[in-house]
């Protein structure tokens, strides 16, 4: 039976004052890393929210000379935080919260809290992830060590084996009191983000679009902490059930811990940095102020735009034209700005998507990476959520700044500035912004490496666990 094991290796783990301390602290530190995120997101949407309200009344009642103008003066718009950055923050403090949009011109997201934005520069961040990333695989160590090989140094694993007992049976009863007793550690900080979780912040407009999107993120992201400390579960029963001591399997454990935890995915940070380097902000800015002095001048514009406008309309002069030049040279400056800056920034964000693609590669080597990436990706605060928020960020930019050029080429007389409607009038032509957030399917499409990954090492931990296991039938 089971049963009984379980409930004596359960019992025994926690009179242990060692084990008890253990979880008591990962409990404690979940909690107030539960604490902190929920308080930080509450603090955080409400910023946000008052803040984008504020700038939409300012565009509504911004006074300009004229619609260029106006276009130039811009506004700001402020990314939302997802529910589930209170869990795992990722990137956020890293990518910016904000942005400014003026005509001719893609602007870097504001209040970055930090110069880059790799993966595992946040490590050193308290929250409900790096606790369960970190941590809580420290907590599994000192839960397995000992599991059979401080039997093996009592004797007791060579008299149960000898009595008949199963490898098989007393390593899955182990497996059991195990997860139950990391159950106590995890409960109180998951209580806790559910209690604390504002559910205000969800729905149109927010970073997560539906309740039932936040609840499956939610389900997927525990099933992905669930696989990752089986993980490392299996592999303390693995390397216990092969040591012939308990201090050797300890140190091995926690070598094992180090490297993969903390080790690995610093050092790859640095080599993804060597290997793919991105521009610095003044060498981007640099290079597209370099490309737009090489566009087409103002006056050029207004000349082609003469010869193109009067051929078009079939009239003789430009003083004739149903549309008015300037709005047209405008029109066009802009096109062709905002051609050079895309590419320069599509070739900036392609840089950051193949960084993220080789630090992936390192989860070949360690669990933490995916569960990094898949875990961002389910609370919406990845590299792909905020390239998608930055993208429709730039078409409402273009749709701003399009308002304003449509009303100077084709509703103002030829050779007038100005207004020809009321300015309140063309400002509310442009909506306020409404931003779609991705649905769950994205974030695991973007991270299926991540996942296949994890599964691998789910995988490769169970068949390497059974034959731990099983070699104690033939050697004890």
């Amino acid at each position: 039976m089971i049963l009984p094991i379980v409930r004596k290796e359960a019992r025994e783990l926690l009179r242990s004052d060692m084990v008890a301390g253990s979880v008591a602290i990962a409990g404690v530190l979940l909690v107030l890393a539960a604490i902190e995120g929920t308080g930080t997101l509450r603090a955080q949407a409400v910023e946000r929210r008052a803040a984008s309200e504020v700038h939409r009344e300012r565009w509504l009642e911004r006074d300009a000379v004229n619609a260029h103008v106006a276009a130039h003066a811009g506004t700001t718009l402020y990314r939302p935080p997802s529910p589930l950055s209170a869990v795992d923050p990722g990137l956020d403090r890293y990518l910016g919260i904000s942005v400014f949009l003026e005509a001719h011109r893609i602007n870097p997201f504001q209040e970055v809290r930090a110069a880059e934005g790799v993966p595992a520069q946040r490590l050193g961040v308290l929250s409900v992830a790096f606790v369960l990333q970190v941590v809580v695989p420290l907590l599994v160590v000192l839960l397995t060590f000992g599991a059979f090989a401080r039997e093996r140094e009592v004797g007791v694993l060579r008299l149960a084996l000898s009595q008949g007992a199963s490898p098989g049976r007393l390593a899955l009863g182990k497996l059991l009191a195990l997860s139950a007793v990391l159950l106590l550690a995890v409960a109180p900080g998951a209580t806790t983000v559910l209690l604390l979780l504002p559910q205000a912040i969800v729905g149109p407009g927010g970073a997560v679009g539906s309740r039932s999107d936040l609840l499956v993120r939610a389900g997927a992201m525990a099933l992905v902490y669930v696989g990752y400390l089986l993980v490392f579960l299996l592999l303390g029963l693995a390397v216990s059930a092969r040591s012939r001591s308990s201090a050797r399997a300890l140190t091995l454990l926690l070598g094992l811990w180090f490297f993969q935890c903390l080790a690995i995915p610093r050092l790859v940070v640095q080599t993804v940095q060597e290997v793919r380097p991105t521009p610095s902000g003044y060498g981007l800015r640099a290079a597209i102020d370099r490309d737009q002095r090489a566009s087409t001048d103002y006056f050029d514009l207004l000349e082609q735009g003469a010869e193109r406008l009067t051929t078009t309309y079939g009239v003789s002069t430009a003083e004739e034209l149903p549309v008015n030049l300037r709005g047209y040279a405008l029109m066009e400056g802009e096109r062709e700005a905002t051609e050079v800056m895309r590419h320069h920034y599509g070739r900036l964000h392609a840089g950051f998507e193949a960084q993220q693609a080789l630090y992936r590669l390192a989860g070949v080597v360690s669990p933490t990476v995916p569960v990094q990436l898949l875990s961002m990706a389910l609370a919406g605060s990845d590299l792909s959520t905020f390239l998608e928020f930055d993208r429709q960020a730039e078409e409402y930019r273009t749709l701003l700044v399009g308002v304003m050029n449509d009303h100077d080429m084709y509703e103002l007389p030829s050779g007038t500035s100005g207004f020809a409607v009321p300015q309140d009038e063309l400002y509310a032509r442009v909506p306020e912004f409404a931003y779609a957030a991705p649905r769950w399917p994205d974030a695991l499409r973007d991270e299926r490496g991540s996942l296949m990954l994890l599964l691998g090492w789910v995988g490769g931990t169970l068949l390497v666990a059974g034959w731990s296991v099983r070699s104690l039938g033939r050697s004890p």
